[in-house]
C-alpha cells in the first residue's frame, strides 16, 4: 500500500506537466491553423514573426517542426519544409491535430482548398471546444 502512495505522489506532478504541455501545444496548432486560413501564397511579416516564435519556443518538437514548414512557403512548401511536414508525418508520438495540420500543409498550393478550410476550421473549433469545457469545469469548481 505504501509503495502505491509513492508511486502515486511521485507520477502526479509528471502528470499535472503533460497537461500543461497539451494546452499548449494546443494554442500552437490554433495559431497555425489561423495562419494557414488566412494566407495567401506566402506568410506576411507578422505571420512570418509567429512563425519565428512558435519554430523557437513551441512546446513540442512536433509543432517547431510544423513552424518551420509553414516558413518555408512561397506558393508552395519547399523541399525542406516537405521534410520537416513529413518528419511529424513520421512521428509515432505526434498527435492527431499535428498530423491534421501536417497533411494539410503538405498539399498547400497559393492558398487553403476550400476542403482544407473546412479541415483548418474544424482544428480550430476542436480547440475553442476544448477550451470552453476546462472553462466551465472551472466555473463549476469556483461554484462549490
Amino acid at each position: 500500500m505504501k509503495l502505491k502512495v509513492l508511486f502515486f505522489a511521485l507520477a502526479l506532478p509528471f502528470a499535472i506537466n503533460v497537461q500543461i504541455a497539451h494546452a499548449e501545444s494546443s494554442q500552437a496548432i490554433q495559431q497555425m491553423a489561423q495562419i494557414l486560413l488566412n494566407m495567401d501564397k506566402t506568410p506576411n511579416k507578422q505571420q512570418q514573426e509567429t512563425l519565428k516564435n512558435l519554430a523557437n519556443n513551441a512546446a513540442s518538437a512536433n509543432e517547431q517542426r510544423l513552424a518551420k514548414g509553414l516558413l518555408s512557403i512561397n506558393g508552395a512548401i519547399s523541399d525542406e519544409g516537405k521534410q520537416e511536414v513529413w518528419s511529424v508525418l513520421r512521428q509515432i508520438s505526434a498527435s492527431d491535430s499535428e498530423r491534421e495540420l501536417a497533411k494539410i500543409i503538405n498539399r498547400f498550393d497559393d492558398s487553403a482548398s476550400n476542403a482544407d478550410k473546412e479541415r483548418l476550421n474544424a482544428l480550430l473549433s476542436t480547440q475553442t471546444n476544448a477550451n470552453q469545457k476546462s472553462d466551465k469545469k472551472s466555473d463549476k469548481t469556483a461554484k462549490k
